[in-house]
């Protein structure tokens, strides 16, 4: 009888080891299998990414002679951008003359005569100053006339500067002048530069 016991748990032992063999065994191949399976799954993303590569590489060597076609076409704006600025001041400050030129033919007063028009500039932070002289029939149409001058958007500050009687052909006449600011004129001022300890250089 013990005996055979003995056989029995004999039997269950060698059982049980299979029983482990066999899932290590399962585990071992499972593990495999995941192994190779990923194994398999990288060099898929390499072979991927790889061609990717090669295809962005074509795409920027394709691309290069466009991409340098953009860079020189940028470099010669930015080469010719103060001449354009330079050339837009230009027509800006045309066309704001013309307008006042045209205002003041058709605003003249028909007892007034300009005489002289000269413009000044003695700081460029400040608006170019517009002189106007010219001789009127009497002080009631030089009045005119400067209010009709002050109405010319493009011009601001409009002063009296003088008006005296004068002689003409034997006819008394008042001579004046007016000084006016021309807008737009004056430069900006550069901005001071401050150094780290907050002083004004």
């Amino acid at each position: 009888m013990p005996l055979v016991n003995l056989i029995q748990e004999q039997r269950l032992s060698s059982r049980r080891k299979e029983a482990q063999a066999r899932i290590a065994f399962l585990g071992f191949v499972g593990s495999s299998v995941a192994a190779v399976g990923a194994y398999g799954f990288l060099l898929y993303l390499g072979s991927a990414t790889a061609g990717t590569e090669a295809r962005l590489r074509a795409d920027r060597q394709r691309l290069e002679p466009t991409v340098q076609h953009i860079e020189d076409e940028q470099k010669e704006i930015q080469a010719l951008s103060p001449r354009l600025k330079t050339l837009e001041d230009a027509q800006q400050t045309s066309s704001r003359w013309a307008q006042i030129l045209q205002h003041l033919t058709v605003q003249t007063p028909k007892d007034v005569w300009l005489t002289s028009l000269r413009s000044t500039v003695t700081d460029p932070t400040k608006p170019v100053t517009l002189s106007l002289q010219g001789i009127g029939m009497s002080q009631a149409p030089i009045a005119e006339f400067m209010l009709r001058v002050q109405n010319e958007k493009d011009l601001q500050n409009v002063n009296l500067r003088y008006t005296q009687e004068k002689m003409v052909l034997n006819n008394h006449t008042v001579e004046f002048a007016v000084d006016a600011d021309v807008n737009g004129t004056a430069e900006e001022k550069p901005k001071e530069k401050k150094d780290d300890s907050g002083v004004k250089a």
